[in-house]
Order: structure tokens, then C-alpha cells, then sequence
């Protein structure tokens, strides 16, 4: 075996607070969305495609 690959996301590593401040920052810049997304919205939505995910997170 000359490499190993790690699942960091949740198994090693809680990636959550990060992936929050992300998508904080990036709907920051359009000053039409007043939405928030949560650390408990985004727990909701990990494992989905994007398309679900979109349409959970935005499409109300």
C-alpha cells in the first residue's frame, strides 16, 4: 500500500463550524438574503445532493 485516505468530515474532524462561517460569509455578499444558516440547518442537510440541499436550505 503506498497511500491512505482519510474521511475527515465528522469522523476526525467536526467540520460543521467551518462550513457554517462559509456559507455566512458568502450570503453576506448579496444584501438582498436576509437569511441565516444554522449549525442545526446544516447537520439537516449533510449527505445530500446540492440540488436537495438548496432547495431544503432556501426553497421554503
Amino acid at each position: 500500500m503506498d497511500s491512505i485516505i482519510f474521511d475527515l468530515d465528522g469522523t476526525l474532524w467536526d467540520s460543521s463550524d467551518v462550513v457554517v462561517n462559509t456559507w455566512q460569509s458568502k450570503l453576506s455578499y448579496d444584501s438582498r438574503i436576509k437569511q441565516t444558516i444554522t449549525k442545526e440547518d446544516l447537520q439537516g442537510v449533510m449527505g445530500l445532493q446540492m440540488e436537495e440541499i438548496g432547495e431544503r436550505l432556501f426553497l421554503v
